[in-house]
């Protein structure tokens, strides 16, 4: 028995799965903030459980600090609910088991970010689509586990330094964040398994040279964007080393700027058939000869 007593828990629901300790609790929807405290305070035959998941809720509007009790989860998902604020110490209880944490599509405005320092298995979050706002300096930088973040929608200024010293980063999504302006050094995570980044949806008219680390097979989405001008500085020594770029939707001028990549096939073939120029033609339909007078 890893469950305990229906009756305790209601509303909501503990259920076994197929796998060895793949138990889930579930909440529903029209739970409260003193059902889900009283939920925890039955007795739990197992207090480690493989997930929490509680989706659509209007009802709890704030995530109290120790009110998963001692009970503990490696996956924690509340998402497309009301919830506006996570106290600090809310989520400790799993700070020594938990991979996994969404909280997408709340109302999130106030999260202890500092608390995640301790949550030394973590390798998927998910905070997208919360006005968040503030995400301290140090949040993420130097994580040696975390593969995945995601952020989009979530603030409109990102630190420097935020995002450096992540050796297993693989995936981090930063799009519909009015991003303007990637500077030098922005994303220098340290990871050789680095596979995309997500930068589309923003208002980025400037990449800086050095923005990224050159990964083979990295794709960075750059779609519907406000970019005018492919530097060879800045892009070159990415796409020869294997990088793909997704450019469809910028207005993208195609001057003397991308000479050096439609007199290359080889490289060329690393941008997205749908980029185009401003003039709605496609970047792949371009005559290398007309870039002859180019330097």
């Amino acid at each position: 028995m890893v469950c305990p007593d229906e009756n305790q828990i209601l509303p909501c629901v503990c259920s076994k799965g197929i796998e060895e300790n793949s138990v889930t609790l579930e909440c529903p929807p029209d739970t409260n903030e003193e059902q889900l405290q009283q939920v925890f305070e039955a007795d739990f035959p197992s207090k480690n459980l493989y997930q929490f998941k509680m989706e659509g809720n209007s009802y709890v509007g704030v995530l109290r600090s120790g009110v998963f009790n001692n009970v503990s989860f490696q996956d924690i998902s509340i998402t497309l609910g009301g919830m506006y604020g996570v106290e600090s110490g809310a989520l400790v209880s799993s700070k020594d088991t938990l991979t996994k944490m969404q909280l997408y599509l709340n109302n999130i405005q106030s999260f202890p970010f500092e608390d995640l320092k301790t949550f030394t298995k973590l390798e998927f979050f998910s905070i997208g689509y919360n006005p968040t706002n503030l995400i301290p300096l140090d949040t993420f930088k130097g994580n040696p586990v975390l593969q995945t973040i995601h952020l989009p929608n979530t603030v409109s200024e990102f630190d420097l330094s935020m995002f450096h010293d992540l050796p297993q980063l693989t995936i981090i999504n930063l799009a519909e964040n009015s991003l303007s302006y990637i500077p030098s050094g922005f994303m220098t995570f340290g990871s050789t398994h680095t596979e995309k980044i997500y930068l589309n949806h923003n208002n980025i008219e400037e990449v800086s040279p050095g923005a990224f680390e050159a990964v083979e097979g990295l794709v960075i989405y750059l779609y519907n964007n406000k970019l005018t001008v492919l530097p060879e500085v800045t892009w070159r020594p990415m796409v020869e080393e294997g990088v793909h770029l997704i450019l469809h939707n910028n207005p993208l001028l195609c001057g003397c700027d991308i000479a050096w990549l439609v007199r290359n096939t080889s490289l060329i073939e690393h941008i997205s058939y749908g980029a185009t120029c401003s003039d709605g033609q496609n970047i792949h339909d371009l005559n290398p000869e007309d870039y002859d007078l180019c330097y």
